[in-house]
């Protein structure tokens, strides 16, 4: 299947900051479903999705990543009123853009925690919701001074997931020792959508469950990742 990627797009945030997004669309199978990616903050950028944008466009779906201020646009605030400003924007921009199709967020680690607040704030306009070892209660928050606008937001992660009525997937790997078991256990077991799946990996580190890295990645990852793709694929079809 043909797929094209777009690493020149911009768009305009309601102040008039251009926020740069990378994007991958399929080109001959009707689309019907796009995801929104949101990588860690400051640690993964939209140009390391080249696995995962691969991936799901060469099975219909269509991808984006957008650059946030303050982490990988280096102007701006650092902070989560704008952080959600601009992904409520990006968000605004997909519906416009891709009107009609179904909408799903995918996230990782710290990326996560934004997820959950864009489904409470944005429920309706989204179809689904997939956490890729989500960084709740983890144990990296002390080590990271990247993190600490984050810090709020975590602390109303729970209260999100109270409040989460769309369909729901977490992925974690049993052996990743920075977002650990009894980090995903209580986020799901607090999610109230009826809609809602665990799946563990066995044998997976955090970097296994890291679908936001780029391609040329050490071979040990590679049979792992690519089984954790197709249980993401396999979900959005289903949806």
């Amino acid at each position: 299947m043909a797929y094209v990627k777009s690493s020149h797009g911009y768009v305009k945030a309601n102040d008039g900051t251009p926020l740069p997004y990378i994007h991958w669309q399929p080109t001959d199978l009707k689309v019907s479903k796009v995801v929104m990616c949101i990588p860690e903050p400051g640690i993964r950028s939209p140009q390391t999705l080249t696995l995962l944008g691969d991936f799901l466009s060469s099975k219909g779906i269509t991808v984006y990543a957008f650059g946030l201020r303050g982490w990988e646009i280096k102007v701006g605030k650092k902070d989560d009123d704008t952080t959600m400003k601009d992904l409520t924007d990006s968000l605004d921009y997909i519906v416009w853009k891709e009107e009609g199709k179904k909408l799903f967020l995918l996230g990782m680690s710290f990326g996560c925690l934004y997820c959950l607040q864009c489904a409470y704030e944005y429920a309706e306009h989204l179809n689904g919701l997939i956490l890729m070892a989500p960084a709740h209660n983890s144990p990296i928050l002390e080590a990271l001074e990247t993190i600490e606008p984050l810090k709020l937001l975590l602390d109303r992660s729970i209260d999100f997931a109270k409040n989460l009525h769309i369909p729901t997937l977490i992925i974690q790997g049993e052996k990743d020792n920075l977002t650990k078991l009894n980090a995903a256990h209580p986020l799901f077991d607090e999610i109230v959508s009826p809609d809602k799946e665990i799946i563990f990996f066995p044998n997976a580190k955090y970097q296994d469950c890291d679908l936001f890295f780029s391609p040329d990645m050490v071979e040990d990852f590679k049979t792992q990742r690519k089984t954790i793709l197709e249980r993401v694929y396999d979900r959005l079809k289903r949806k």
